[in-house]
């Protein structure tokens, strides 16, 4: 792993965001960490990963300004700016209820992954980013075992102060993966013949719908469930196996 650098002060997160934007591949990495780990309640670390190979943690549990004098803000709705995420779902809901942030131009591997097993005749499911790295692109960066036991113990470990290179290098283990090895691989794949672009398939996941009625949902359930029955998969293809490998159903926690 590269060196990872800790941003808390505005005016350096500022030439960074620049920097950034100025890339004459402006395609980066987002990870977005917060408490509970279980899920995204608030955030308090962002993590850019840049095309060519830097590594940012904005600390902005110390420094909120970060988002706004800092030029996160600015970096997160920019259209010209492409952002690589991971299942944005509860990122973008809570940057937005937090900081007040609309996700803009994101390409999310784990809704292009969903599109590419129901190309396959599957069920859209969920699967790890380093699972889906490793998937298609060789090993990717590890956690050492006691920070590993720390995250899965601790439900405020992206609160705690100061942060240790063990957490940077933690934070920036996730967002290493999304460029540029992710975004080439998956959006080759989705390029070739699928007919839609990276913006309509992501865009659910940056703007989720309203809540449907429980009656309609339940409705959609069986109706799924019916068609299932009627045209069940006797046996799963070499590609079929090699998609379904390391998912979990949409309704399991999402796999971290």
């Amino acid at each position: 792993m590269g060196k990872v650098k800790m941003v808390s002060s505005c005016t350096k997160s500022a030439q960074i965001v620049k920097k950034i934007l100025l890339d004459k591949t402006p395609i980066v990495g987002v990870v977005c960490k917060g408490i509970p780990y279980e899920r995204l309640d608030r955030i308090t670390l962002v993590t850019v990963a840049t095309w060519s190979g830097d590594v940012y943690v904005f600390d902005v549990k110390s420094n909120s300004s970060l988002m706004f004098d800092g030029g996160l803000m600015r970096m997160l709705q920019s259209v010209d700016l492409t952002k690589v995420f991971h299942d944005c779902r509860d990122s973008s809901k809570t940057l937005s209820r937090q900081f007040g942030v609309r996700l803009q131009n994101i390409f999310d591997t784990q809704a292009v992954y969903s599109l590419l097993m129901q190309e396959q005749d599957l069920p859209a499911r969920l699967i790890n980013v380093k699972e889906l790295y490793r998937k298609y692109c060789g090993h990717p960066e590890t956690v050492d075992r006691s920070t590993q036991q720390l995250m899965s113990e601790d439900s405020n470990f992206w609160s705690r102060r100061p942060l240790s290179d063990a957490m940077l290098n933690a934070a920036a283990a996730d967002a290493i993966p999304l460029v540029p090895f992710l975004f080439e691989n998956l959006n080759n794949m989705m390029s070739k013949g699928m007919g839609t672009s990276f913006q309509d398939v992501c865009l659910p996941f940056v703007s989720p719908r309203a809540k449907s009625n429980p009656r309609d949902e339940t409705s959609n359930t069986s109706q799924r469930k019916r068609e299932c029955e009627r045209s069940p998969i006797l046996k799963l293809n070499t590609s079929q196996k090699k998609l379904l490998k390391g998912t979990v159903p949409l309704n399991a926690q999402s796999p971290r």
